[in-house]
């Protein structure tokens, strides 16, 4: 049972500063971390509080105690570190499991014992219990009530390499590859030595040697910190891949994850003719790291000489496979498919693992067809993103009736795609989704030769990876990587506002801020998937309390007010030249459901703007309709009202409607964080009297003119500190830069001169 002791002890660091500092407190000292070997072990203890009656030292997981080596006192050297003498541990010592035991021990308050003894090192770092030497001193007949002394000193990790796995994209024989390997360090590996593993004979260097270092799925780069962004990698002859860290940049202790391409050979790997415990088969990985810049390979004959930093692994690879005869997506959409981000979809597979012609039974009636297959699992690996449900076995259907519902559909699948239905004895046994792993056993009953279709269901990513590819495998069969499918979603979003600043705050009529009345313009980059032909849509829906603004006196187009916008098209999504301006004949922009909710007529909610792909037939010009398509690059700008006050950024929902209404895309687009607005901003450019020449001056109009006594007033929302910069931005075409100067060169701006109050002029 657990029991909480009355007095914990310190740990030290060392046995030296146990030795310098006479306070109560434990301490280890072991001579090797080396898995597989016997090694010596020393403890220094002082206890708090008296204790007669029972120590226990509890090893962590694996270690064993040597029960002929155990010494009451440490002797020498070590007793000559201590400023003072040690006294001898009394009573009958025991060991078992781990845990030694000193039974009618005497141990005195302030008074510093100590032991020596021989300890088994296991060939793991412990993971089953913690990893650390249990002190448990307690009074003889109290131990089970709370009296004693208990202390936790921390065991160096074992010098081992733990955890190794290897995963690959492709097992098909000859065919490049790229291999996912993992394992966990125990020693830090620093320049110039290097981490290295030796292939099995099935795998070689890829085609001109390449290597190079990329995360696991899921991840475009390694983060700045990780060491195996700086690491260097490189393929020897003979399947020997280095892996050197940086010289600046050690590989850490802990767990190490990374891919590099390689090239599977034609080699078959039959009986291990050097099997062992560790990897009964030849198609064996070997993991080891040595502190020497290169070594020659195979890892199994280099010396012993070799500085080894941990003991190495061996772990079986995994077989190579026979490239099935067809595995992939069905081409054919089912009921409940859904290619939308995030959305649940329902994917439709097909695969057989042979043709029949490549049996005799093809061609010679008197040969027997090859047995049905035994029970197996069938693994469907997604891209990163995509995430089956844990337990999986009601997402998945194999009736190709409910795959195909109509007869029409059965028929074409059963003549036409040559689909088969599945065996009776051949049921689905279990499924288990893991992230985006989805395992499938099948019991035995499928025939190689026949073409087989199921479906199951999954979660979309809400992006797509670079890398979106699927496989297939099923008993020895594999299928080489196919493309995933679109995600019906936007691509290139990018809002682009021309001030980041807030809405004025107004109650009753009454507006404190600037900018009353006017609209900020909004850029919004995109490119989307599916085709919007006449009739159909681009919405953007905006946070809560953005608005766009309404065109004041323009009748209601199918009951929504239109609203300001601009839509450029840049073919080939090449946005290098001006593009092409939709006319206004071509669209209609539109804010949905508008009005207010006194009149009825509306929700007063402003946030949503539709665009409406439109036509009108001219004969004398014979230009095409638009549409929106994947091919080109749009850019709209919109006219938004900013609500008042801060807000932290949100995103923006985007989405495209066919002429029915159906939703096409979805997606969303990063928004910006909106800053307090001035209390007052306005320049004099007007017919009227001008403050700063004392005269009635008419609006200057004439385009690349200068602006006379052009002068800004303003009122700041809190007080400027020093250090702070006042930014002007004008319209596009305005010119604030100096002629002749250089983009933001010290006195690169047109004169300034800040008029009042005095003290800040």
């Amino acid at each position: 049972p657990f029991v909480v002791r009355a007095a914990l002890a310190p740990a030290y660091a060392s046995l030296d500063d146990a030795a310098a500092d006479p306070s109560p407190g434990f301490a280890i000292w072991l001579e090797s971390a080396v898995p597989n070997e016997f090694a010596d072990i020393v403890c220094f203890l002082v206890v708090p509080i008296n204790a007669s009656g029972e120590l226990r030292v509890v090893a962590p997981e694996g270690f064993e105690w040597l029960p002929a080596s155990v010494f009451r006192r440490p002797f020498s050297p070590w007793e000559d570190r201590v400023n003072g003498t040690f006294e001898s541990l009394s009573g009958q010592i025991f060991t078992t499991n781990g845990v030694l035991r000193f039974i009618g021990v005497d141990l005195k308050a302030g008074v510093r014992y100590g032991f020596k003894a021989r300890i088994y090192v296991p060939h793991f770092t412990p993971t089953a219990s913690v990893p650390a030497f249990f002190f448990d001193a307690a009074p003889s007949g109290l131990a089970g009530k709370g009296f004693g002394v208990a202390a936790i000193v921390p065991c160096p990790q074992v010098r081992t390499l733990v955890d190794a796995e290897v995963r690959a994209t492709s097992r098909l024989p000859a065919a490049p590859t790229r291999l996912l390997l993992r394992v966990r360090l125990a020693t830090p590996v620093a320049h110039p030595g290097a981490l290295f593993i030796q292939a099995p004979a099935s795998l070689e260097a890829p085609s001109g040697g390449a290597c190079g270092l990329t995360p696991w799925p899921g991840r475009l780069q390694f983060e700045p910190y990780e060491a195996a962004r700086s690491a260097s990698c490189s393929w020897q002859s003979g399947g020997l891949l280095t892996v050197r860290p940086a010289p600046t940049v050690p590989l850490p202790s802990g767990v190490l994850e990374f891919r590099v391409p390689a090239r599977n050979t034609n080699v078959t790997m039959g009986a291990a003719p050097l099997a062992t415990s560790s990897c009964p088969t030849a198609n064996c990985w070997t993991f080891a790291t040595y502190n020497v810049s290169s070594l020659e390979p195979p890892l199994s004959e280099v010396s012993p000489e070799v500085p080894v930093l941990d003991v190495a692994q061996t772990i079986a690879g995994l077989p190579p496979s026979r490239r099935a005869a067809e595995m992939g997506f069905l081409s054919y959409r089912p009921i409940g498919r859904d290619d939308r981000p995030l959305r649940r979809n329902r994917l439709a597979f097909v695969f057989q693992l042979a043709r029949p012609e490549e049996f005799e039974f093809a061609t010679n009636a008197s040969v027997p067809p090859p047995p049905p297959l035994p029970a197996g699992y069938l693994e469907v690996v997604a891209p990163p993103g995509f995430r089956f449900t844990p337990i999986c076995y009601s997402d998945i259907d194999t009736r190709r009736s409910n795959i195909f519902p109509t007869p029409e559909l059965d028929h074409y699948a059963k003549e036409t795609l040559g689909i088969s239905n599945w065996e009776v004895d051949a049921g689905l046994l279990d499924c288990e989704g893991d992230g985006r792993v989805a395992l499938i056993s099948i019991a035995a009953g499928l025939l190689r030769y026949r073409k087989y279709a199921f479906s199951i269901r999954v979660t979309n990513p809400e992006v797509e990876d670079v890398i979106s590819d699927w496989t297939m495998s099923f008993q020895e069969y594999f299928s080489p990587p196919f493309p995933s499918f679109s995600l019906w979603t936007f691509t290139g979003v990018q809002l682009e506002p021309l001030s980041t600043s807030s809405g004025p705050s107004c109650y009753l009529g009454q507006c404190i801020g600037a900018g009353v009345g006017l609209a900020v313009p909004v850029k919004v980059r995109f490119r989307c998937h599916s085709l919007v032909e006449t009739g159909g849509e681009f919405r953007v829906t905006m946070p809560e309390g953005f608005g766009f603004q309404p065109t004041a006196g323009e009748d209601l187009i199918e009951g929504d007010r239109p609203t300001r916008c601009i839509l450029r098209e840049f073919a080939g999504g090449d946005r290098a030249g001006p593009g092409e301006v939709w006319q206004k004949k071509d669209r209609d922009c539109l804010i949905v459901d508008r009005g207010t909710p006194l009149d009825g007529s509306g929700t007063g909610d402003a946030r949503t703007v539709r665009v409406v792909v439109r036509f009108v037939f001219n004969e004398v010009d014979p230009a095409p309709p638009k549409t929106l398509n994947r091919d080109t690059a749009y850019t709209l700008v919109l006219w938004v009202l900013p609500p008042s006050g801060f807000r932290a950024s949100a995103d923006w929902v985007l989405e495209t409607r066919s002429p029915a209404g159906e939703q096409l895309d979805i997606g969303t687009g990063r928004g910006y964080e909106l800053s307090t607005v001035f209390r007052k901003f306005r320049h004099n450019n007007e017919d009227a009297y001008n403050e700063y020449s004392k005269t009635i001056t008419p609006m200057m109009v004439a385009g690349l003119k200068p602006i006379p006594s052009f002068v800004f007033e303003f009122v700041l929302p809190s007080n400027a500190w020093l250090q702070d910069r006042f930014r002007l931005t004008g319209p596009p075409g305005f010119r604030l830069q100096r002629a002749g100067a250089e983009p933001w060169s010290p006195g690169s701006c047109i004169e300034v001169n800040l008029l009042a109050p005095a003290a800040a002029a």
